[in-house]
């Protein structure tokens, strides 16, 4: 599948990967150092999937979005640093684009919980809902990433690109249970024959780096430096047909 190239504009802004989920066929490489009190920072690397390239383009162009002036921008970094900007206790130290297909970016944080929570949720609509990112604890200290049907929504706070209809049917849906097989057909229906082994080669890494030691994680590896490594391959995230934990308690 092969669209018209238009700048993406609020859709590469959103596509920011500072976050641990995102929706499209890309490859998220994030870093992640925590102190007790919730500080830190974040080292992210986001790589589009060529196929998804064009895809979200075709976004941009069912949005009417200008062309650029250069064809090779497709992450827009004066919106991507707006975005971030947007984000309450969060920094952009760093943000570069090493290829049209990546976005790189280093991102400074004062409350963890804080920043990836959602800004201002309807009265009563999350009651009950377990929120995307917690960091729980006194001197030991638990840090819990939580994903299902239920709070998936929350993930527009970080990505509004989510809220786009046509990307809106590319992600989990909350009354239809879909099959890893059914998503790949559909996905080959939608991007052609290069769209099934491109969200298959997709897949979300994120290493944890805590300020003390681990005393235990759940859904990671304990890495001999003391990290905590976490794969997501993409497929599940889309699917999402049995929540998604993670949990590192750190002292």
């Amino acid at each position: 599948m092969t669209a018209p190239r238009t700048r993406p504009g609020a859709v590469a802004g959103a596509l920011l990967g500072a976050g641990l989920l995102i929706v499209g066929g890309c490859s998220v490489d994030q870093e992640i150092a925590v102190q007790v009190n919730g500080a830190g920072e974040a080292a992210v690397r986001v790589e589009l999937q060529p196929v998804f390239v064009d895809y979200l383009l075709a976004l941009a162009e069912v949005a009417a979005e200008e062309l650029p002036d250069d064809p090779s921008e497709l992450f827009d970094v004066a919106e991507v640093e707006a975005a971030i900007a947007e984000w309450p206790g969060v920094e952009a130290a760093q943000i570069a684009t090493p290829s049209t297909e990546q976005l790189e970016m280093r991102l400074t944080f004062a409350d963890l919980q804080a920043a990836f929570s959602p800004a201002a949720p309807d009265p009563g609509a999350d009651a009950g809902v377990t929120p995307l990112i917690s960091l729980t604890g006194g001197s030991r200290r638990t840090l819990s990433v939580h994903l299902d049907g239920d709070n998936y929504h929350q993930l527009t706070t970080l990505f509004p690109v989510l809220e786009h209809p046509l990307v809106i049917s590319l992600g989990p849906q909350p009354d239809l249970e879909v099959s890893d097989e059914e998503y790949l057909e559909m996905m080959q229906f939608v991007l052609g024959d290069d769209g099934p082994p491109a969200v298959l080669d997709s897949e979300v890494t994120v290493r944890v780096r805590v300020e003390g030691r681990v005393v235990e994680q759940h859904g990671g590896e304990l890495q001999a430096d003391g990290s905590v490594l976490i794969r997501i391959p993409l497929l599940r995230i889309l699917v999402l047909d049995q929540p998604l934990d993670y949990r590192i308690v750190f002292e």
